[in-house]
Formats: structure tokens, sequence, C-alpha cells
């Protein structure tokens, strides 16, 4: 019981503060795509079903960091990007880039909950 009373408190701590910043901010749905689908086939490719959740959550967190280094690579490839300088073309796609952290660590936490015995 304690170990869902703190999955509920961390994700309400994080929607608190997500709401203050707006909540459309923190949804992108090809983010949460690459990362959802990231963590299920990595837990089929590790092939261990008795712990299944636990490599799902590790697959999440690797998927996290796989899309956001692919959206600063087109960031940084993008060519309407002259200059870095250029806050207001560079920090949305940038945040959009961070999205995908974001959901590999929310989606692991979740996992973590409900794959560790207590």
């Amino acid at each position: 019981m304690k170990r869902y009373l703190g999955l509920f408190i961390c994700i309400f701590l994080v929607a608190t503060i997500a709401n203050k910043f707006g909540l459309n901010t923190f949804i992108d749905l090809y983010s949460f795509i690459l990362v959802l689908g990231g963590g299920i086939g990595f837990a089929l490719l590790k092939g261990r079903t008795d712990n299944y959740l636990s490599e799902f959550g590790n697959g999440t967190i690797y998927f996290g960091w796989i899309g956001a280094i692919m959206g600063i690579i087109a960031i940084m490839a993008y060519s309407s990007f002259k200059t870095l300088n250029d806050l207001e073309s560079v920090a949305p796609a940038f945040a959009v880039a961070l999205t995908t952290l974001f959901y590999g660590y929310m989606l692991k936490l979740v996992a973590f909950t409900f794959s560790e015995p207590e």
C-alpha cells in the first residue's frame, strides 16, 4: 500500500508543477508513441517474462534518451535555424525533444511501482 501511495504522491507533484506551466506543454503524441513502443519492444527483446515490467521500464528510459538525441539532431540539422541565439525558434523544438525523457522517466516510475514485489 505504501508503494501506491508513493506513486500517487510522485504523480501528484509532477502534475501540479505541469499544471502550473500548462498541461499542453507536456503533451506530444509522437514522443509518447516512441517511448511506449520502445519500452514494449525492449521488454520483448530481453525475453524475460518473469521481469517484463522492469525491462519495460528500462526500455522507456533508453527510448526517452534516444528520442531526445533524435530531437536534438533534428534541431541542429534543421535549416531555418540560422543561429542558436534565436530562442523563439529553438526553444519550442528543444522542449519537444526533451518530452521523450519526461515520458520515459514517468513510465519507468509506474513500471517500477508495479514490477517489484512488496
